[in-house]
């Protein structure tokens, strides 16, 4: 059980072994639909952003049935840029755009609240990514 689950928890008082029995459930077919997406990704070393949409597309609709989220705190992190020094992923600009306009339609087609983070991105483009990607986003969605 996550500490956030936990924090729930306590917050209602509800001390019950079978909501605590269903979290753990739930937590761990969430881990298990997200394994195979995780372990593929960490072997991306070309310019794989078709490789990366896949990879979402194929799995980010299940696990977000599985886990039923109230909202999304969604990291839209851009060392995956094909230039950056640190990132072992090389996604293109284009791929990033694509991907956060992705994660955002897809919550908002399921009704989920959604926020982005940013994080990561240690080349001087990432700035430019970050803030291109920001306003298609304001235009799209």
């Amino acid at each position: 059980m996550t500490t956030v689950d936990s924090l729930l928890l306590k917050i209602v008082n509800i001390s019950s072994p079978t909501i605590e029995e269903q979290i753990v459930a739930r937590d761990a077919r969430v881990l298990r639909s997200l394994a195979t997406s995780i372990t593929t990704a960490i072997f991306i070393t070309e310019n794989q952003s078709r490789l990366l949409m896949k990879i979402l597309k194929e799995n980010l609709p299940s696990a977000i049935n599985t886990c039923k989220p109230d909202f999304i705190i969604y990291n839209g992190g851009s060392d995956i840029y094909e230039k950056d020094p640190i990132g072992a992923l090389s996604v293109s600009r284009q791929g990033i755009i694509e991907r956060d306009q992705y994660v955002f339609n897809l919550a908002i087609k399921k009704n989920i609240p959604i926020v982005m983070v940013l994080s990561g991105g240690y080349h001087g483009d990432s700035y430019e990514i970050v803030g291109a990607s920001i306003k298609n986003l304001w235009e799209t969605v």
